[in-house]
């Protein structure tokens, strides 16, 4: 996926301040904002040992990030899969509408993706 590394970058952005506030709601924590759970599928996924303080590590933000968005997504995932992957998590949702959260969330990415001067969504 080309555009990991700029996903990875405005999704941290979103979840932690780039690595101003890593500690979020309902156990979120570290640069990309995952819960431990997350940390556990990756080394379901990929047969590591990450650990929950590896939150807080930008590298092994980055390895984590990467494992799920190739695992979950189409390879040429789009910044908006991404981001309501990221939002939504691995379950599926069953409605076509987008709750207010995801909608909310959504234009948080785009802001700060054009906020970097970025082309458009």
């Amino acid at each position: 996926m080309t555009n990991l590394l700029l996903y990875f970058t405005v999704i941290c952005q979103i979840e932690s301040s780039g690595g101003k506030n890593m500690i979020g709601p309902d156990g979120c924590e570290g640069w990309l904002g995952m819960k431990e759970i997350a940390v556990s599928d990756v080394n379901r996924i990929a047969g590591t040992h990450y650990q929950p303080a590896d939150r807080y590590d930008k590298g092994h933000c980055l390895e984590m990030f990467k494992i799920l968005v190739e695992h979950y997504l189409p390879k040429n995932a789009t910044l908006e899969q991404v981001a309501l992957f990221w939002c939504r998590g691995t379950k599926k949702s069953k409605k076509k509408d987008r709750p207010a959260k995801v909608v909310e969330y959504l234009e948080k990415v785009r802001v700060e993706y054009e906020r970097n001067h970025l082309p458009a969504l």
